[in-house]
């Protein structure tokens, strides 16, 4: 079985878990069930994991894959600024396709300049971990 969650207004709020959300998913991982968190969030996995162990909420894996820590599953993260940064990775590839579906008509296969107006505190690595090169404005 797996269950999937919202990070943001399901598990917490930012800054607290919402009543019994973290004792859940740890009852949960116990039971062997696998967690994965979704936010839409632009920021890259390692924040949300970093939040969920803060407020322990449970075990956490940085990897896509499944993962097993002590027994137990877990907790899976995908965030909307990972898919994007996996995309322009891909995109510097040759036979980037999947990539070239998302940003059709947007970038070049290739190096591009890219300029990110996000939350500012790893927007640059942001671009240059994904081949893109940083743009000051």
């Amino acid at each position: 079985d797996a269950f999937l969650l919202d990070q943001f207004g399901v598990v917490h709020d930012g800054a607290r878990c919402y009543e019994g959300s973290a004792e859940c998913c740890r009852a949960l991982q116990a039971a062997g069930k696998r967690l994965v968190v979704l936010s839409n969030s632009s920021k890259r996995r390692r924040d949300t994991v970093e939040r969920l162990h803060r407020l322990d909420c449970g075990t956490c894996t940085y990897l896509d894959a499944a993962d097993v820590v002590d027994g137990v599953p877990a907790i899976a993260v995908f965030t909307s600024g990972d898919l994007v940064h996996r995309a322009l990775s891909a995109l510097q590839e040759p036979g980037a396709d999947a990539a070239v579906d998302l940003f059709e008509g947007r970038l070049a296969r290739g190096r591009n300049r890219a300029f990110v107006f996000g939350n500012g505190d790893d927007d640059r690595e942001y671009l240059e971990t994904a081949g893109l090169l940083a743009s000051d404005v």
